[in-house]
C-alpha cells in the first residue's frame, strides 16, 4: 500500500534516502531505534492509510474513510486533519494518546515476504532503512539483546509489520465486497470555521449506515463468513469521529 503521496513534505525523505538491508543480529547487533515524531517523518499528514486489521483500535480516535490511490487502488484511510499538512492529533512533538496507523508506526522497517514455488508466503524477513535518522548505535532502544535475541522493541516492530502483512492481504477482497454490497457512498464533509473560511473534503467514501441496515440475512452472513463484518461495523461507527475532528479544528481556530 502506497504512503508517500499522503505525507506532508516528507516525500523526498521516503523516496530518496532508502538504504534497505535485511535486519539481522550479526550485522546489526548494536543497532538502536529511537522513535521520533516530526514533519520530516510525515506526522503532519492529514490522512494515512489504514488496514482492516487495525480498525478496532483506529475507530476509537479517527474517522475511517475510503479513497482511491493511484498506487494501491481503493484503500481505507484515517482522516487526521481537515487541511493539507494538518494532523489535529499531532502537536509538533507527539500524537497525544491518539492511535497511530500501522503503516506509519512501522517507521523505517518493512516486511520482506519470501514465497515458495506456488506463490505462498514461506518466510518473513524484516528490512530496515539504514539511512533513517532514527537509527544509530548510540541512542534509542536496542533491536537485539546482548546474546542475539530479539528485544522488546523489535518484538513490537514485528507485531506492527504482521498487522500490515495480514491487513494488506485482505484489503482488496474487503473493499471489493463493500462495493459489491453497495455499502460505500460518497462522503461530503463541509466545515464552516466561523471566520469566513470554509473547508470541503471530497473524493472520499464512507460506509452508509442505511445501506448496511438494508442488508439481507444472507448478505450479512457473506460479510461474516469472509471475516469482514466486524471491520465493516467499526468503519461505519467511526464516521461519528468526523464531528469530533471538526470540533477539534474549530476550537483551535477560535483560539488562534
Amino acid at each position: 500500500l502506497g504512503i508517500s503521496n499522503l505525507l506532508c513534505g516528507a516525500e523526498d525523505f521516503y523516496e530518496t534516502s532508502t538504504n534497505m538491508a535485511v535486519l539481522n543480529n550479526v550485522d546489526h547487533a548494536e543497532l538502536r531505534y529511537n522513535p521520533q515524531f516530526g514533519s520530516a517523518f510525515g506526522d503532519c499528514a492529514n490522512r494515512m492509510p489504514l488496514l482492516p486489521t487495525e480498525f478496532a483500535e483506529a475507530q476509537r480516535d479517527h474517522p475511517i474513510l475510503f479513497a482511491e490511490q493511484p498506487d494501491a487502488g481503493l484503500i481505507a484511510v484515517a482522516l487526521l486533519g481537515l487541511e493539507s499538512g494538518e494532523n489535529l492529533h499531532f502537536d509538533g512533538r507527539n500524537w497525544g494518546d491518539a492511535y497511530i496507523p500501522a503503516l506509519h508506526r512501522r517507521g523505517p522497517f518493512a516486511l520482506q515476504v519470501q514465497k515458495d514455488a506456488s506463490g505462498a508466503a514461506q518466510d518473513l524477513l524484516i528490512d530496515v532503512d539504514l539511512n533513517d535518522a532514527r537509527l544509530g548505535n548510540d541512542e534509542g532502544f536496542p533491536l537485539f539483546k546482548p546474546h542475539g535475541g530479539n528485544s522488546e522493541m523489535l518484538d513490537l516492530i514485528s507485531s506492527t509489520l504482521l498487522t500490515i502483512f495480514e491487513g494488506s492481504e485482505i484489503t482488496a477482497p474487503f473493499t471489493d465486497m463493500l462495493n459489491e454490497l453497495g455499502l460505500l457512498v460518497p462522503a461530503a464533509i463541509d466545515v464552516d470555521l466561523g471566520d469566513g473560511r470554509s473547508i470541503e473534503i471530497r473524493d472520499h467514501m464512507i460506509i452508509d449506515a442505511a445501506a448496511f441496515q438494508s442488508l439481507t440475512a444472507s448478505q450479512l452472513k457473506q460479510l461474516n463468513d469472509a471475516g469482514f463484518l466486524v471491520p465493516t461495523v467499526h468503519a461505519m461507527a467511526s464516521v461519528a469521529n468526523i464531528q469530533r475532528l471538526i470540533d477539534r479544528k474549530t476550537r483551535g481556530a477560535a483560539g488562534a
